[in-house]
């Protein structure tokens, strides 16, 4: 008998990334902008461009992978949410993609719906 786990090819290699991104994934949700000022105001909301993956960017945060963060930052792709974006959220009552991420309140706009 050996010792190989018959199963490990059914494992993903990175399963615990794999479990954080599900529980990620099932915290986030679409929120009004109003309920989110109190932690713009403290500076603790991050805006995540449109085509990148809110999920992905908190499991960066919640690993601390720096190198994957500075480059999102350095495309302009994350960032601390800019006084006019959240001006503008206030303005059109603005709905958006949510995910905490403590201390953070990651952020991302919602895409309109299309019009018929």
């Amino acid at each position: 008998m050996t010792d190989k786990d018959p199963f490990a090819h059914l494992t993903p290699p990175n399963a615990d990334d794999e479990d954080i991104h599900v529980t990620l994934m099932k915290q986030t949700a679409i929120i009004s902008w109003r309920e989110l000022q109190r932690f713009f105001a403290a500076g603790k909301v991050i805006e995540v461009a449109r085509g990148v993956d809110l999920v992905n960017v908190g499991l960066a945060l919640v690993e601390d992978n720096a190198a994957a963060i500075k480059e999102w930052m350095d495309k302009e792709q994350v960032q601390i949410i800019p006084d006019t974006t959240a001006a503008q959220f206030v303005e059109t009552d603005a709905s958006v993609w949510a995910l905490a991420v403590a201390p953070w309140v990651l952020v991302q706009q919602v895409e309109p719906a299309p019009k018929h």
